[in-house]
């Protein structure tokens, strides 16, 4: 379980696949509806650490492309 920071949980447990993702993120939408809260509040909130956590895989892709960006702009 990954317990979200509005002390909510959601269960990341089955295999990795479309159906899985389709779970959470329907959960993960109906916990940001029931909150009156924008997902970008609550990634605000929830900080880095805990997405690191939390989704590694999306995280590392996240760092690779913010630091593509930065490389960039020196």
């Amino acid at each position: 379980m990954f317990k979200l920071k509005l002390g909510q949980e959601i269960s990341l447990s089955g295999e990795k696949n479309n159906a899985w993702k389709d779970r959470v993120k329907k959960e993960i939408d109906q916990i940001i509806r029931e909150n009156n809260i924008r997902l970008e509040d609550l990634i605000e909130r929830t900080g880095i650490k805990i997405l690191e956590q939390a989704f590694p895989n999306l995280y590392a892709v996240l760092k690779k492309i913010e630091e593509d960006f930065h490389n960039k702009a020196i």
